[in-house]
């Protein structure tokens, strides 16, 4: 079984939510999720997400900016030099 179908069969996302997302979209919140029960906050980069969900970085993307636009993530980018930007990813919906 393929890494992302495993993230996405855990049940730690709700079926309402997930209806939402492709199969391979699902894993990204769902990692997001585990990060921010663990840490208080997102802070992984879009490669480290990606590495942990089994997905590409575009999914990555895709997935936070349809979380961003359905209202379950905020998302706020830290500047560290003039290439570089580190994301800190808050769950706003509780569920």
């Amino acid at each position: 079984m393929e890494l992302w179908a495993r993230w996405a069969a855990s049940g730690r996302l709700a079926r309402q939510i997930a209806c939402r997302f492709i199969v391979a979209e699902v894993a990204v919140p769902v990692v997001v999720a585990a990060e921010t029960a663990q840490h208080g906050r997102g802070t992984l980069a879009h490669g480290h997400l990606a590495a942990i969900a089994g997905v590409s970085v575009s999914t990555v993307k895709r997935a936070i900016r349809a979380a961003r636009d359905l209202g379950l993530l905020s998302v706020e980018e830290r500047r560290v030099s003039a290439f570089r930007n580190l994301p800190a990813v808050t769950i706003v919906s509780r569920e």
